[in-house]
């Protein structure tokens, strides 16, 4: 719960979130005389009082800085009226944009990364920094290698070093296309020493160890078997995919014993069956690293080492969910590339009008419609100068407030109050807002009041008569701004047991505001455009204070 005294505002569309069914049903009830449970659901949102203490409340309660405005519908957007659009995809390390068209592409896990020279490390992923190694070779270039500033890790822990200081990117790239390379000539190897039984092959050393399968390198196999697989039936006379032989509701016709027994029982001839009858390719599986199947082996190796290392050198869930589920070891482990973030654009739901629109080359916003820049501010504290020591509201006892309206439009406005003599919840406090109508000035500049005629000035004197807290009278009015007295006094519990935040005083207030303001959609440039008037209304909370409890 906020400090006191706040304000919260009422998004609409909590009155347009009721199930269709219950709405019919609702209007059919209605046209039979009979009482319907949803009756109420059916009122307009101005008839019925909002209860800030009802649980469905909770979801549609916003400060004015977490709501947006719709000029279109002329009503509150909050994050569940919205919905986002992908405007440009960045890298938060360098700020370097990447296209949207790459991203889409067919390798979305390799370019949804950062392509240049942004890795993160494995351990803590900090970002990593370039440094230069003192070659033991006799050549005059050096090495270079990744190394965390934030946990002293260093990718020659796993044997990765890099020729230039720049490209680092395409150069790990590179290595692990050559670590692919030489498993797949390893497994050739093996596969010539299975099927033929080379003495002399078998008693040759590997060249190099067989490395595991990425998910991405699993993931192209596997496509690639079956996008060849699936042509090679097709060519040989297999029927389509939506055909019923290979139709998944219909898996006995797969079966040429259960096809021509099924022939059978409709009167075909068997004769008639058998000369219509070709021979078709059966599809089978995939097999083998190369058509992208992992195939478990003995892993007794594993978990020796795992004994070896102990606890601190197994990796965590979080890491092999990046670099894949064979990194088990903190030694498997390697740098990856910064995942890119995105600038995301807001539309309305029901209009399809944008309503904030971020920069494509800057952080700043081309466009924003807030809240805040079209409602006015409404601030809230006690009339006393000095406010009561203990935060706790005394029952039964009338406490006079400022309620404060401040404009931000460059347009005088309208206010116009609503809100019950009672206010809904387990405890009724009585509420009175001393002058429910009153006007609010332009935000205009100081200059400009300055210049204003003797006759307006007049009437700005006449009408604020500070210091008098009597019916049908502002407190206070400035510029842009005006003040009003609210009374309340908050219900006892007369014995009742309050429990979580029933103690809570919140006044819901139903705010009106009209305004005009010149037509923006008009062709008229050069001449004085017309004014049109705009009307909103919503629901607003406000929370005084917790009641004091008896005894």
């Amino acid at each position: 719960m906020s400090s006191f005294p706040y304000t919260y505002i009422s998004c609409p569309c909590i009155d347009t979130t009721a199930p269709s069914s219950l709405k019919s049903f609702s209007r059919q009830s209605k046209d039979s005389g009979k009482a319907s449970p949803f009756a109420a659901q059916d009122n307009n949102g101005e008839d019925k009082t909002f209860d800030p203490k009802a649980p469905r409340s909770n979801y549609s309660l916003y400060s004015s800085d977490q709501l947006l405005y719709c000029s279109e519908c002329s009503s509150i957007r909050c994050p569940r009226c919205l919905f986002e659009e992908i405007a440009s995809w960045f890298c938060p390390n360098c700020l370097f944009e990447t296209p949207s068209s790459l991203v889409k592409s067919e390798g979305n896990r390799l370019f949804s990364r950062c392509m240049r020279n942004c890795l993160q490390c494995p351990i803590c992923e900090s970002t990593l920094v370039v440094c230069g190694i003192e070659g033991e070779s006799s050549t005059s270039s050096s090495a270079y290698s990744l190394n965390c500033t934030h946990c002293t890790w260093s990718s020659q822990e796993i044997g990765i070093q890099f020729e230039k200081p720049n490209s680092i990117t395409p150069q790990l790239l590179k290595m692990r296309k050559a670590h692919t390379r030489n498993r797949d000539m390893e497994q050739e190897r093996r596969n010539r020493e299975l099927k033929g039984g080379m003495e002399e092959a078998a008693s040759e050393p590997p060249e190099i160890e067989a490395l595991s399968l990425s998910h991405e390198e699993q993931f192209a196999n596997l496509k690639q078997f079956y996008t060849s697989h699936l042509q090679e039936l097709a060519a040989n006379g297999m029927p389509s995919q939506g055909s019923d032989l290979i139709n998944p509701e219909f898996p006995l016709l797969s079966s040429p014993s259960s096809f021509a027994r099924l022939m059978h029982m409709y009167g075909v001839k068997p004769d008639l069956l058998k000369k219509n009858q070709r021979k078709i390719t059966l599809a089978r599986e995939a097999e083998g690293s190369k058509e992208g199947v992992k195939v478990l082996k003995n892993e007794d190796d594993i978990i020796e080492k795992m004994r070896r290392v102990g606890w601190d050198g197994a990796s965590s869930i979080e890491q092999r969910r990046e670099h894949g589920q064979s990194a088990r070891f903190i030694s498997d482990l390697q740098p990856f590339q910064a995942l890119l973030r995105t600038k995301r654009s807001k539309r309305c739901r029901t209009c399809r009008s944008i309503l904030i629109r971020p920069e494509t080359k800057h952080s700043k916003y081309k466009f924003r419609s807030l809240a805040r820049s079209v409602l006015p501010t409404i601030t809230l504290h006690h009339l006393s100068p000095t406010p009561p020591p203990s935060t706790a509201l005394p029952p039964s006892y009338p406490l006079q407030f400022i309620l404060t309206f401040r404009n931000p439009l460059f347009d005088a406005m309208q206010i116009t109050l609503a809100t019950p003599s009672l206010t809904p919840g387990p405890l009724a406090h009585r509420v009175t807002i001393l002058c429910p109508q009153f006007s609010i000035g332009a935000n205009i500049d100081a200059w400009n009041e300055a210049l204003a005629t003797d006759r307006e000035k007049r009437r700005t004197r006449a009408e604020a008569l500070e210091g008098q807290a009597e019916a049908g009278k502002i407190w206070e009015r400035g510029r842009a701004w005006t003040s009003v007295v609210v009374e309340i006094v908050p219900a006892a519990a007369a014995g009742r047991e309050l429990c979580g935040e029933e103690d809570v005083l919140e006044v819901p207030v139903f705010v009106r505001l009209e305004y005009e303001t010149e037509d923006q959609e008009g062709e008229k440039e050069e001449e004085k455009r017309d004014k049109v008037k705009k009307e909103l209304a919503y629901w607003c909370v406000l929370g005084v204070g917790r009641v004091a409890r008896e005894g």
